[in-house]
């Protein structure tokens, strides 16, 4: 899964299908919520905002503009989340 936009935030909902799925926007905020059980790799980064993770991440890099690790034991989804003038939020489901 792709999705981009310059101007607006992005907000997904959903299960991540197997390989790379990519979000990118450069002005607006992105909210990505998965399921409780989701296991991914993350690779995410803002410029002038914060990130902010529901679940427990094993990073291998992290601060407040940049977030990179596994969520899981097996992943097998890479999920790449770019912005830059917004927030971006990892959501865990119900």
């Amino acid at each position: 899964m792709t999705s981009r936009t310059s101007n607006g935030p992005i907000h997904f909902t959903g299960s991540l299908a197997q390989g790379r799925s990519e979000l990118n926007t450069s002005n607006g905020s992105l909210v990505v919520t998965l399921p409780a059980n989701a296991q991914f790799v993350v690779d995410a980064d803002t410029s002038n905002a914060k990130i902010s993770s529901d679940f427990a991440v094993t990073a291998q890099d992290f601060s407040d503009n940049h977030l990179s690790g596994t969520v899981g034991n097996d992943p097998g989804t890479m999920l790449e989340v770019h912005t830059s003038n917004g927030l971006i939020e990892i959501r865990q489901g119900r």
